[in-house]
């Protein structure tokens, strides 16, 4: 088997996205079929979302279920994204997937140590960095956030509890400075106007 390794694509040039993008899908595979799960991804932002032990039977069931309905209805398509699911039972919401839930997820309790927190639920983050290591990928460790109800993930607080997501104060404070920024000056370079376009379109995300 030959590999080949692109050393043109710096990180920061335009198609650099995309080749992480491919490695990082191979990674996001992996820890599924190995029972780390729910978890997303944006190019290198992860989230993982853990399960307590007493709701993990139903989630599973759960899981077969929608794998036999992505089954059936197959990997769709909208503009560049990709995605699994359906209308809900009653049509009145659109229920999305980034994964066909064809993985269930494990129980890794005795897999690591952990905390007496931890211990209500089915993987912790030394599982996460345990898996990672063997496969060469290196997190930044700063950027971790412990499990909770509520966090930050590409620039958004999702609140679990509230099932709200909101921009974040980092952002929101981000993004007004930019603003102001903006109208101190009477005119501006097409690169000005891409930067705060860009800025506010991602607000639009959250913004009814």
């Amino acid at each position: 088997m030959l590999f080949c390794v692109d050393t043109c694509t710096a990180f920061g040039a335009t198609p650099s996205a995309g080749a992480y993008g491919h490695v990082a899908d191979g990674g996001t595979k992996i820890f599924r079929a190995q029972g780390l799960s729910p978890l997303d991804k944006w190019v290198d932002d992860h989230i993982f979302i853990h399960i307590q032990h007493e709701h993990l039977p139903k989630y599973n069931e759960l899981q077969k279920e929608w794998h036999k309905l992505f089954a059936s209805e197959g990997l769709k398509q909208t503009g560049s994204r990709l995605w699994f699911g359906d209308l809900s039972p009653d049509n009145s919401q659109l229920e999305e997937l980034s994964e066909d839930c064809s993985h269930p997820l494990k129980d890794l309790l005795n897999d690591s140590p952990r905390s007496l927190h931890d211990l209500e639920f089915m993987m912790n983050m030394q599982d996460i960095d345990k898996l990672s290591s063997k496969l060469g990928i290196l997190w930044a460790l700063s950027k971790d956030q412990p499990f909770r109800p509520s966090t930050v993930y590409i620039g958004f607080l999702w609140d679990l509890n509230l099932m709200v997501v909101s921009l974040s104060t980092e952002k929101t404070g981000k993004y007004l400075m930019a603003i102001h920024k903006w109208h101190k000056r009477r005119a501006h370079i097409l690169q000005d106007v891409q930067e705060l376009y860009g800025k506010l379109l991602h607000t639009c995300s959250v913004v009814p």
